[in-house]
C-alpha cells in the first residue's frame, strides 16, 4: 500500500524536476500521475487508506495539473478535484446513482471524444471569447457527453452486440490440432 500511495508523489516529483530542467513538464508523467492517484481509490474503498491521505493526494494532483499541464491549467485542476470527489462519493454509495451508472456506460466513448472536442472547445471559449474556465469546462463536458452518448448508442452498442452474435455463431474448437 505504501508504494501505491507514494507513487503519485514520486511521479509529481519527477515531473517537477523535468519542469525545472526543461521549462515544461512531461505530459506523459502528468497523465500517469492521474492514473496513479486513481489507483488509490481501491485501497481507500477497502478501508486500507484513510480519507485524509486520499484527499491530500487529490489536492496534490490538482496542484500538479495546475502547474504542469500545458493548457487549461485551472480547468484541469478543477476537473481533477471534481472528478476525485465524484468518484469518492460514488464509491461510498450502496448502489450507484443512475447518473453515475449512465456516465459509466458512456465513459469509453467520452474518453475517446474529450480531447478532440472538449479541449478545443474550452480553448476557443476561454481564449477567443473570454469565458471563465468553469463555463468552458461545463460546456465541454456537456458537448462531449452528448457526443459520447450518441456514439455509444449508434456505434458502440451495435458493435458489441454484433461481436456477441458473431462469437456465438463460431464453433468452438476442442482439442489440439
Amino acid at each position: 500500500i505504501v508504494a501505491v500511495v507514494c507513487a503519485p508523489w514520486l511521479a509529481m516529483a519527477a515531473n517537477l524536476a523535468i519542469f525545472l530542467f526543461r521549462g515544461e513538464a512531461s505530459n506523459l508523467l502528468t497523465y500517469v500521475t492521474c492514473c496513479l492517484v486513481g489507483m488509490n481509490f481501491g485501497p481507500w474503498r477497502r478501508g486500507e487508506l484513510g480519507l485524509p491521505i486520499l484527499a491530500l493526494l487529490s489536492l496534490t494532483l490538482a496542484g500538479s495539473l495546475a502547474l504542469f499541464s500545458p493548457y487549461f491549467k485551472i480547468g484541469l485542476a478543477i476537473f481533477g478535484l471534481l472528478g476525485t470527489a465524484g468518484l469518492a462519493f460514488a464509491l461510498r454509495q450502496p448502489k450507484a446513482p443512475v447518473l453515475l451508472s449512465w456516465i459509466g456506460a458512456v465513459s469509453y466513448s467520452w474518453y475517446l471524444y474529450h480531447a478532440g472536442l472538449g479541449y478545443p472547445l474550452m480553448d476557443a471559449m476561454e481564449s477567443r471569447f473570454g469565458a471563465h474556465p468553469i463555463v468552458s469546462i461545463t460546456a465541454a463536458i456537456s458537448l462531449t457527453l452528448l457526443v459520447a452518448w450518441a456514439s455509444h448508442r449508434s456505434i458502440e452498442k451495435p458493435a458489441i452486440e454484433f461481436g456477441r452474435r458473431w462469437a456465438k455463431s463460431k464453433p468452438v474448437a476442442v482439442g489440439g490440432a
